[in-house]
């Protein structure tokens, strides 16, 4: 068997008393626009893009996508127009191509596999112009600085983590490994009871 945990459904925590108006409005007015999923799970342990084809198989009247969801600690970005010291967390999301879950507010540019979507406001910051290669320097799972390059293929109105944000594909990965799973499914359960609770998808 293989178990996934679900986290969250974004129409779960728009229900949730606690959440201050402020907070409300900014899922309503910015949140909603990037996400058409009803939950998304999150895998105990990264699939590859066969394992998915067996869940997405195994599940019926439900669309359900493969994506990547990590953050990372960047120290500083260098478009080569200038260098913005960042130091903090950035999130990377890897979605798969043409998905329906995951909405890319593209304003100029597009989404490929040739590169990665900046927010808007990570191209202010830094200069960074599409058809720039953009470096990244980061920790290496060893302990060591690690500087990544990507080319910038777009530029979007993205605000998750405050705009501290790039996108790209799957086909990114040399070898994709799927670490989360977006779920659009019309009898999926709408009350706060179902958070946190787990699923489990039968596989041979």
């Amino acid at each position: 068997m293989l178990t996934l945990s679900l986290v969250v459904a974004p129409s779960t925590v728009l229900s949730m008393a606690s959440l201050t108006r402020e907070t409300y409005l900014y899922y309503t007015t910015n949140l909603e626009k990037f996400v058409k999923w009803d939950a998304v799970v999150m895998l105990r342990t990264p699939i590859s893009s066969e394992e998915l084809s067996k869940v997405k198989s195994s599940v019926a009247n439900a669309v359900i996508e493969g994506a990547v969801f990590f953050d990372i600690f960047v120290f500083r970005i260098s478009s080569g127009h200038r260098t913005l010291e960042i130091s903090d967390y950035m999130t990377l999301i890897l979605i798969e191509k043409g998905s329906s879950l995951v909405r890319v507010p593209v304003v100029e540019g597009s989404l490929s596999s040739r590169g990665i979507v900046v927010s808007r406001k990570l191209a202010a910051l830094s200069g960074i112009r599409v058809g720039d290669r953009v470096k990244f320097v980061t920790h290496h799972a060893f302990g060591e600085l690690l500087t990544v390059e990507f080319r910038v293929v777009g530029i979007a109105d993205i605000t998750w983590r405050g705009g501290l944000c790039v996108m790209g594909l799957l086909e990114l990965l040399l070898r994709p490994m799927i670490t989360h799973l977006p779920i659009k499914a019309d009898d999926l359960p709408k009350s706060t009871s179902y958070r946190q609770e787990s699923a489990q998808f039968g596989r041979e």
